[in-house]
């Protein structure tokens, strides 16, 4: 009950500071760190359907707010940049040392399964290492995420992982027995 009368709340302030600089132009508007990380959650999903043909006025915001989000220690603002600066967008140059750097943040702060699969990702593909492979890091985050979350991607990198030997003993029968239970289980 307080953890819903608390959002309510938090959602009531955001309501009260977006009509209070709704008027205002977009250049003058100043918005709490609440209502900056909400205004930059809703651009971040809408961006994702929006097949990269953002207006300017989003990518702007997005630019502006990500960043702010990160140095107040904002969890959603440090796991979009993490993402923005992987991929690469209108937002943010693709940077795989930045995406990094976030991405350890986020983790530290969440555990969350997908951070780890992409963490994985990067220190497989060397990303943040001008290609040089670290295996073991990337057969720690893919276990990791694996493990936390079941992760379909992540448990095909560590058989991945198995069957070629980067960051673990080389097991043919632990890849296999990996992806016979992938196999199983996206069966059912």
């Amino acid at each position: 009950k307080k953890n819903f009368l608390d959002l309510v709340k938090r959602q009531k302030e955001v309501v009260e500071d977006l009509i209070k600089n709704r008027k205002l132009s977009i250049k003058n508007r100043k918005y709490k760190l609440i209502t900056k990380s909400f205004i930059a959650t809703c651009l971040t999903r809408c961006k994702e359907y929006s097949d990269n043909k953002m207006s300017n006025v989003m990518s702007n915001i997005i630019k502006e707010y990500l960043p702010v989000l990160a140095e107040h220690n904002d969890y959603y603002g440090i796991f979009a940049l993490t993402y923005e600066y992987y991929c690469g967008t209108t937002s943010f140059p693709q940077d795989r040392v930045k995406a990094l750097k976030y991405a350890l943040i986020a983790y530290e702060m969440e555990e969350d399964p997908d951070i780890a699969n992409t963490l994985g990702y990067i220190y497989y593909y060397g990303g943040a290492n001008n290609g040089v492979p670290n295996y073991d890091l990337a057969f720690k985050y893919f276990s990791l995420a694996f493990h936390a979350g079941y992760n379909i991607e992540s448990a095909y990198k560590v058989a991945d992982c198995f069957l070629k030997g980067n960051g673990t003993p080389k097991s043919e029968r632990a890849a296999y027995n990996i992806v016979d239970s992938l196999y199983n289980y996206t069966r059912n």
